[in-house]
C-alpha cells in the first residue's frame, strides 16, 4: 500500500489493489506539488517498479543529513524520537499474534499495517516541517541539499534500478574453473594428509579445529613469533613454507573467491540477467 498526505493530521491510503490504477500512476507523474519522503530512494523504487514515474522532491533523512553527519541518527526512528519525541512503535506492529517479529511486511494484519503507514506518513510530514527552516535559511546547507545530495541520490536511484549486467558464459566459465580447482587442491591436501591420518580418514580443510592438530601437532610446524596456532591467512603467510602450506594457502584463496563472490554473486542476480545494489549516499 502507499500513503499520501497533504495534512499531517488527514493521511490517505492507496491499497495494494488500487497502486496500478490509472489514478494513481496520474497522481504521482503528474502531480505538480512537491513529493516529500523519509528515505525517498527505496520508496521510489517500489513505485517504479509498478510503472509509477515517482520523483523525490525533498527527503528528510537527506535534509537531516545536512544538518548531522554522524551515520546512524538518520533512520526514521531516530528522527520520530528527536524531533517529535514519538513512541517507538514500530516493534510492536512487526509482531504477529504469536509475539514473533514478523520477517515481511505481506504478513502484517492489513489494519495495523495502514496504521503504522498513516503514522509514518504523518511522522514524515511533521519531521520536514521541523528541519526546513533550519536547512533552508542556512545558503551553504541548502546549496549542498540541491545541487549535490539530492541530484546525487536520484543518480543512485537510477544506477539501482538499472542494475549491473553479469554474463551469463564468462560467469559459469569462471565458476565451473574455480570450483574445479577447489576440488584439485582439496583432493592434493588429502593425499599429503593421509599419512598423519588414520588409515581411511578424512579431514576438513575448512575446519580450523582439524588444521590446527595437523598443522602444529602432527606436522611438526611452530607458529610464528608472536602467533598462535592456527590457520589464518596471516599466520600461514609466516609459517615455514612446506608444500601443503602452500597447497592450503592456494585452497584457502580458491575457495574463498567461490564462496564469497561466485556463489555471492550469483544469489544476486536478478531474472534480468543484472546485479542491483544498494548505494549509500548519507
Amino acid at each position: 500500500c502507499i500513503a499520501v498526505s497533504a495534512d499531517p493530521e488527514r493521511v490517505w491510503v492507496i491499497p495494494e489493489e488500487l497502486v496500478k490504477h490509472p489514478a494513481t500512476k496520474y497522481l504521482f507523474s503528474e502531480f505538480q506539488g512537491k513529493w516529500v519522503w523519509q528515505n525517498g530512494k527505496f520508496d521510489i523504487q517500489f513505485l517504479r517498479a509498478n510503472g509509477i514515474k515517482g520523483r523525490v522532491d525533498y527527503d528528510t533523512m537527506l535534509m537531516h543529513y545536512t544538518q548531522e553527519e554522524n551515520r546512524g541518527t538518520h533512520d526514521f526512528g531516530s528522527l520520530a524520537t528527536n524531533y517529535l519525541r514519538a513512541p517507538e512503535y514500530k516493534d510492536e506492529s512487526n509482531k504477529g499474534s504469536d509475539g514473533k517479529k514478523i520477517k515481511s511486511f505481506r504478513s502484517i494484519p492489513l489494519p495495523i499495517l495502514y496504521d503504522r503507514v498513516i503514522l509514518d506518513t504523518s511522522y514524515t510530514f511533521q519531521i520536514f516541517n521541523k528541519l526546513y527552516d533550519p536547512v533552508y535559511s542556512d545558503e551553504k546547507s541548502k546549496w549542498l541539499l540541491d545541487n549535490v545530495i539530492m541530484p546525487g541520490q536520484e543518480f543512485l536511484s537510477q544506477v539501482e534500478a538499472r542494475g549491473i549486467r553479469v554474463n551469463p558464459h564468462e560467469f559459469n566459465a569462471v565458476k565451473t574453473e574455480l570450483v574445479a580447482e577447489v576440488n584439485i587442491l582439496e583432493w592434493q591436501l588429502q593425499l599429503m594428509a593421509n599419512p598423519y591420518l588414520q588409515t581411511g580418514a578424512t579431514f576438513n580443510p575448512n575446519s580450523p579445529s582439524q588444521l590446527k592438530e595437523l598443522l602444529y601437532h602432527k606436522m611438526g610446524l611452530k607458529p610464528p613469533r608472536g602467533f598462535q596456532e592456527n590457520a589464518r591467512k596471516e599466520t600461514l603467510e609466516k609459517v615455514a613454507q612446506t608444500p601443503f602450506v602452500r597447497t592450503l594457502r592456494d585452497y584457502k584463496r580458491a575457495f574463498k573467491l567461490t564462496t564469497t563472490y561466485v556463489n555471492g554473486l550469483e544469489r544476486q542476480i536478478e531474472s534480468d540477467s543484472r546485479i542491483h545494489c544498494t548505494f549509500l549516499l548519507h
